[in-house]
Order: structure tokens, then sequence, then C-alpha cells
């Protein structure tokens, strides 16, 4: 049995070049309306920073917190995150814990007013359509439904 080398060579290299790449990335999730991620991470949910501020308005708008705060500052950059406790707690609905930590090294002392918004989408959780979110220093519901 012979086997010809030049053409099972050239047959593999056109195979090889005649695929094209595509520089599209195709995903199923739309691209988030909202500023920042939650994240989702035990140990940064008890030791981020706590600094003082006052909620004055908490919404949900589709997979969107969205949130008003006001903190002491006005001269320099403050740092917000939202945090979840990556611990799911078994109820109907299922429950989950989220504070809002802020970083302020801002000496200044203006009352400064901050629109958030934090995409909720990595809370959801399989076989459920609804999630209470006990959202820390808050004393209103907020039911999260996806």
């Amino acid at each position: 049995m012979k086997v010809y080398l030049p053409p099972v060579l050239f047959f593999a290299v056109f195979l090889i070049f005649s695929c094209s790449k595509s520089k599209d990335i195709i995903t199923d999730t739309p691209a988030s309306d909202c500023d920042s991620p939650v994240l989702v991470d035990a140990d940064l949910y008890d030791s981020a920073p706590s600094d003082e501020f006052q909620f004055h308005s908490v919404s949900i708008d589709g997979n969107c917190l969205k949130l008003a705060v006001q903190y002491g500052g006005g001269c320099e950059e403050v740092i917000f995150q939202l945090i979840d406790a990556s611990v799911v707690m078994e109820s109907f609905p299922i429950q989950r814990n989220v504070r809002l930590s802020l970083e302020d090294n801002d000496p200044c002392e203006a009352l400064v007013t901050q629109e958030l918004s934090y995409d909720l989408t990595p809370l959801q959780v399989d076989g459920y359509s609804k999630i209470i979110l006990n959202l820390q220093d808050f004393d209103g519901n907020l039911v999260y439904n996806y």
C-alpha cells in the first residue's frame, strides 16, 4: 500500500487554513445596563471597608440593583462595592445577604449623593426565579425576580 505524502500533506494544510477565525464573540447573555457587577465572596463580605454612608433610595430594575447613597466627601475618589456573602439561605423564597462596602479616604466633609447600579445576575440560582436580598443597613424588602 503506497501512501502519497504530497497529496495528504496538501490536504491537511488546506483544511487548517480554510477555517476562518471569527473575532466576534457571541454570548447568550445580553450586555448589562448596570454600572458594576455584584461580587460573590465570603471573605470580602466580612473584611471589606465599611465607612459611613446612608441609603437615600434603593430599588431593583430588571437585573440591576439601583442605589442612591449619601456620604461625606467631595474631594477625592471613593470606592463602592456590592458584596454577596456567598451563602444561599434555604427558605421560600431563597435569601441572600449582601452589603454595600464604602472605602472613603476622602478628608472632605461635603454631603455627596451618588447613584450606583449593580448587576444581580451572578446571584441567580438554578431552579429558582425569586430571591429575597437582605441588604445590610437597609430596612426595606428587596425581592429580586428573574
